[in-house]
């Protein structure tokens, strides 16, 4: 009667546990290189043996970590150091007091904290740190990728509508609807409507008074502070004129020459200064240039209306948008940094 020899130690399974696994994708594991990984190795078969993780195959494969384990136990083993970074094949090997019996590989990719493997201007680390897809550049497919929405607009890139108003936030910042509002502030430009309903509507969610002149739906209010001020007008002229009623008997003054009766001079009304007119307030009040965001801070415009004024005065030559790293320095012409000048313009 034949005698079966009962099989050695052996390699039922290997799993990953632990923070440091961060996706998976068709049969790869991607493992935060900056993080401790915890490798789950179950045995079975007979006896004991010492269980090996490996970087890479064969001869050239890289021993992170062992211990030794009997059949039917689970060993964990730690890795705190990959020593590299990028795709890689990990290799889970068993052996005995006759050499290695078993061996299983996995396809892993070892990511660096500061690296971006999906290139959407958010770090590996952040993205582990902020919830989002390490693998996708727009995690809530809203159309601004992670980074944009982390760095720029400040909006949250696993939340496509990050301020409820109904628009995403990608339309929100998009020039080409023509919306530009804040994708943080449901009301942009403050009217007490969202901007979701604004456009529904057919109104400028950017600007409380739009470009028709009224906001259609702050027009109830409008007509309701128009008529207040007719009911005002109406009572001083009335008690002007009962006071003329009763002054049939003053002496009539003399008429001037444009001057007050002691000969000061007539006091006019100054014309409301325009927006246009704050800018350029504002630059003389700069040596001619200041940034874009200081505009926005010190008059508390909206962004869009700040970007939409300073577009139509570049159009009409009164200023210069000059763009310097990630911000805009407005600038009226003459007045640039020397390194923003066209070289063909005429020297002093």
């Amino acid at each position: 009667m034949a005698v079966v020899s009962a099989a050695p130690v052996g390699i039922d399974g290997v799993e990953f546990s632990g923070n440091g696994v961060v996706a998976t994708d068709s049969g790869v594991t991607y493992l935060a290189g900056w993080q401790t990984e915890t490798i789950d190795v179950r045995l079975s078969g007979t006896g004991s043996g010492e269980v090996c993780v490996q970087l890479g195959t064969g001869e050239n494969a890289d021993t992170l970590a062992c211990q030794t384990a009997a059949a039917g136990e689970t060993v964990s083993l730690t890795v705190a150091d990959w020593g590299t970074t990028g795709e890689q094949t990990l290799t889970v090997t068993a052996s005995n007091a006759s050499g290695q019996v078993d061996s299983v590989t996995q396809s892993v990719h070892i990511l660096s904290a500061g690296g971006d493997v999906d290139e959407d201007g958010l770090s590996n680390e952040a993205e582990t740190q902020r919830g989002t897809n390490i693998l996708s550049a727009d995690t809530d497919g809203d159309g601004l990728t992670d980074g944009n929405e982390v760095n720029v607009h400040g909006s949250n890139a696993t939340n496509p509508d990050t301020d409820g108003d109904g628009i995403s936030d990608g339309n929100e910042v998009s020039t080409e609807n023509g919306h530009e509002t804040d994708p943080t502030n449901p009301d942009t430009d403050g009217d007490g409507i969202p901007d979701g309903e604004e456009v529904e509507q057919g109104s400028d969610p950017a600007e409380g008074v739009g470009g028709t002149g009224l906001d259609v739906n702050g027009l109830p209010m409008v007509l309701g502070l128009l008529v207040a001020y007719a009911l005002l007008v109406g009572a001083i002229i009335w008690v002007g004129r009962s006071r003329d009623d009763g002054l049939d008997d003053a002496p009539t003054v003399p008429p001037t020459d444009g001057g007050d009766a002691d000969g000061g001079a007539v006091t006019t009304t100054p014309e409301p200064m325009t927006n246009e007119d704050r800018i350029r307030q504002m630059l003389d009040e700069n040596d001619g240039r200041l940034r874009q965001a200081d505009i926005v801070e010190q008059t508390d415009w909206s962004k869009s209306k700040v970007s939409r004024l300073l577009s139509k005065m570049e159009s009409d030559g009164e200023i210069r948008k000059i763009s310097i790293g990630r911000e805009n320095l407005i600038a009226r012409p003459g007045d640039e940094p020397e390194s923003a000048r066209s070289p063909f313009e005429e020297q002093d």
